[in-house]
Parts: C-alpha cells; sequence; structure tokens
C-alpha cells in the first residue's frame, strides 16, 4: 500500500513539474518582450523618483524669534 502512495505521488510530482516547467516557457519565451518592456520601466520609474527626491530635497525653513531690545538711559541726549 505505501509503496503505490509513494508511486502516485512521484507521477504526481513529476506531472506536476512538467506542467510547471511548460508555463515557465510559455511565460518567459512567449512574453520576454512584455518582461524586459516591465523591467525597464520599473528601473526608470525607480529611478525617476529617486532624482526627483534628491533634486528638490528638503526646504529649508527660517525661523524668526523676536529678542527683546534693552532700552538704554540717556542715549537720547541732545
Amino acid at each position: 500500500m505505501k509503496r503505490h502512495v509513494l508511486l502516485y505521488g512521484l507521477i504526481g510530482g513529476v506531472l506536476i513539474a512538467a506542467l510547471k516547467w511548460t508555463e515557465y516557457r510559455f511565460l518567459v519565451i512567449e512574453h520576454s518582450i512584455e518582461i524586459y518592456g516591465g523591467l525597464i520601466a520599473a528601473t526608470f520609474a525607480i529611478l525617476g523618483i529617486w532624482l526627483g527626491l534628491k533634486l528638490t530635497g528638503r526646504q529649508q525653513t527660517m525661523v524668526v524669534q523676536e529678542v527683546p531690545a534693552s532700552v538704554r538711559e540717556g542715549c537720547n541726549e541732545k
């Protein structure tokens, strides 16, 4: 009984591997132009986002802080 289960399991595994191999061949060979186009598009999108963040950078903020000035006595003499 165990021998039959192992044999069926082995045959099933080989058939699944063959199906995956043909699916891989169909995907890579038949749609290679689309795959390469997608990889190039993703590369340029990532490069554009990185370059845009580098060029714009963080904007500098100016903080205006009021400091009270002391008034000297006798400076307004004529």
